[in-house]
């Protein structure tokens, strides 16, 4: 899919989206798997491909008084019902494009994309944006509320998100790699899919998991936070951020409009 047709077909669905999507048996997974995250207070979190919003409410009750979150999307319509959200003033909710993120390096200890992996158009350059944009010891957590699979099949009955498919296990462990992401886990099972990576120094590897994926040694352990750090700046097509962006402007690196 075109990544114009990916951005109206969020765009269309974008009021009913929540509502139709996470009815209340699927959200207390949602909780349950929120908790993988492994979130800390006071972090500072990216949400990339917030959609709605739906994680926001979660995070910042993570996160607490002294954390920072910033969730985008790239359709705008999904932008408008995330930043509807109850929020703390120094969080913010943006447009933005995961490929030319308007961000300077190292800002967050947290990046998580729930649901959204597949539908990037160039998963490569998502992964190296998200690795430049995270601290060193930071992680990065690709999840979704159903395996490998039961995604594949579940995009296969809608025409147009038909081929936004997961990578195999072994071609997201290369992805991971090439970003400069050591690779920690892939956890793949029924109603549950993670894929956890580190911003750490690769010493070498621990054997296989339970899905068959090596996890990585790492030289130092992940931190839950840190200080919070200067360098983000809102973007997206309407040009505005939704909400108040505290954070001390930086030019985005890539040359994306900011």
């Amino acid at each position: 899919m075109a990544m114009a047709d990916a951005v109206a077909f969020f765009e269309e669905r974008a009021a009913d989206w929540e509502q139709t999507c996470y009815p209340d048996p699927v959200r207390r997974r949602l909780e349950a798997l929120i908790v993988e995250f492994d979130v800390q207070p006071r972090a500072c979190v990216l949400d990339v491909g917030t959609g709605p919003g739906v994680l926001l409410p979660y995070l910042r009750q993570r996160v607490g008084a002294g954390g920072r979150i910033c969730a985008f999307d790239l359709a705008f319509n999904m932008v408008r019902q995330a930043a509807n959200k109850a929020l703390a003033p120094q969080d913010g909710v943006m447009q933005a494009d995961v490929h030319c993120l308007p961000f300077q390096s190292g800002v967050f200890d947290r990046i998580v994309c729930f649901a959204a992996f597949p539908h990037f158009a160039q998963p490569a350059l998502a992964l190296q944006e998200m690795r430049r944009v995270l601290s060193p010891g930071g992680r990065v957590v690709i999840a979704h509320l159903m395996s490998r699979a039961e995604l594949a099949r579940h995009h296969g009955t809608h025409a147009s998100v038909a081929r936004d498919v997961l990578p195999s296990h072994a071609k997201m462990r290369l992805l991971f790699e090439a970003a400069g992401l050591v690779l920690d886990s892939i956890e793949d099972l029924p109603g549950r899919y993670l894929a956890k990576g580190t911003h750490a120094v690769e010493t070498g590897v621990s054997g296989l998991d339970r899905n068959g994926v090596r996890s990585a040694r790492t030289q130092s352990s992940v931190p839950g936070a840190g200080p919070h750090r200067t360098g983000l700046r809102a973007a997206g097509e309407k040009g505005r951020p939704f909400g108040p962006l505290p954070w001390q402007p930086g030019p985005a690196p890539c040359g994306g409009r900011v």
